[in-house]
C-alpha cells in the first residue's frame, strides 16, 4: 500500500448486530483516500454513517469486510498495535468535555502522555506544548479544575489532552456542537490554526456547510451509509441540486450569490466566504461604474 497517503480505505462495510433480525446496515462498500497535510470535511444527515465511519479509522470498531489502511498500515491485522494506533489518530468526540475526567486540566492533558511512558520535565513540555496549541496559558489553566471552566474552555482541554500525544492524524466530530456564535469562531479558529501550524491531517464531522466551506480542501458527502459525492468545497458546493436531493444544502454566501445571478447580476458564484463574495461585489460595481 502507497505510504504517501495518511488514510487509505478499500471496501469498508458494517452492519450493527450483524446476524440477527435486529441487523442494520451502517456502512457500504465505503472507500476513500486522504493525502497527509490534508483537510477533509465529512458531512451529511443524522444517521449517515459519519461516526460510525470515523471509529473505524482508530480501531474503536474492528474493520469488518473491506480494508484500512493509516500511513500505509493496515490496521485489520491480526496483532495489530491498538495503543500505538491510537496515538498516531487522535480522536475528539462530540461534546468532547465528556472526555475530561481529572481534577485539574494538567492532569487530564498529561493522562495520555503519561500512558505513554512520561513524566517528570518532558511530560511537563509535553503538557505545556499542547495547552499552548490551544492558547490556553499554562500557568493559569495548569492547577484549575476542569468543572471550573467555560464550555469553549473545556473543548480547548479535550483537543489539547489529544494533541499531547502528538497524533499526525487529528478527527473531530461536531467539535463546536452546543456552542454560543463567538465561542464557535473561537474553536474553528483554533483547528484551523492547528492544521496550519502542525500540518497535521484533519477530518472533521461537521453540519454546518458555512464550517465546511472556510477550513476544508476536500468534502465527502455520505448518505445512507456509502460516499455520495466528494470533492473541493468550491466545487462540491454548486452542485446544490444534488446535495439538496441528499437533504443538505450549501454556504448562505453560495445561496446569496446565486440569487444575484438569477436577477441577471453576473458574480461568480463559486465563492466559499463572505470576504470572497463581497470582492466579487465590490468587482461588479466598479466595473458598471
Amino acid at each position: 500500500m502507497n505510504v504517501e497517503k495518511a488514510i487509505v480505505v478499500r471496501n469498508l462495510s458494517y452492519t450493527y448486530q450483524a446476524n440477527t433480525p435486529l441487523a442494520s446496515p451502517a456502512l457500504r462498500n465505503v472507500e476513500m483516500e486522504v493525502l497527509p497535510g490534508q483537510f477533509v470535511a465529512i458531512i451529511g444527515q443524522t444517521g449517515s454513517g459519519k461516526s460510525t465511519f470515523i471509529q473505524h479509522l482508530n480501531g474503536l470498531i474492528p474493520t469488518g469486510p473491506g480494508r484500512i489502511w493509516i500511513d500505509g498500515q493496515d490496521i485489520g491485522l491480526k496483532g495489530t498495535n491498538l495503543k500505538g494506533l491510537r496515538q498516531k489518530v487522535g480522536l475528539v468526540f462530540q461534546y468532547p468535555e465528556h472526555q475530561v475526567f481529572e481534577e485539574t486540566v494538567f492532569a487530564d492533558i498529561a493522562f495520555g502522555p503519561k500512558n505513554q511512558g512520561y513524566s517528570g520535565e518532558l511530560l511537563v513540555e509535553k503538557v505545556r506544548r499542547a495547552m499552548g496549541l490551544v492558547q490556553l496559558d499554562y500557568d493559569a489553566f495548569r492547577e484549575r479544575s476542569p468543572l471550573e471552566l467555560s464550555g469553549g474552555q473545556l473543548r480547548r482541554v479535550a483537543i489539547a489532552g489529544v494533541l499531547a500525544m502528538e497524533p499526525s492524524i487529528m478527527i473531530l466530530d461536531e467539535p463546536t456542537a452546543g456552542l454560543d456564535p463567538k465561542t464557535r469562531d473561537e474553536i474553528l479558529e483554533q483547528i484551523a490554526r492547528l492544521h496550519s501550524e502542525t500540518g497535521m491531517t484533519v477530518l472533521l464531522v461537521s453540519h454546518s456547510m458555512e464550517e465546511v466551506a472556510r477550513l476544508a480542501d476536500l468534502v465527502v458527502v455520505f448518505h445512507d451509509g456509502a460516499i455520495a459525492l466528494q470533492g473541493p468545497p468550491r466545487e462540491l458546493f454548486q452542485r446544490d441540486a444534488e446535495l439538496t436531493a441528499l437533504g443538505l444544502g450549501v454556504p448562505q454566501i453560495i445561496r446569496v450569490m446565486k440569487g444575484l445571478v438569477n436577477q441577471g447580476i453576473a458574480v461568480d458564484t463559486r465563492v466559499l466566504t463572505t470576504q470572497e463574495a463581497a470582492d466579487q461585489i465590490i468587482q461588479r460595481w466598479h466595473k458598471n461604474a
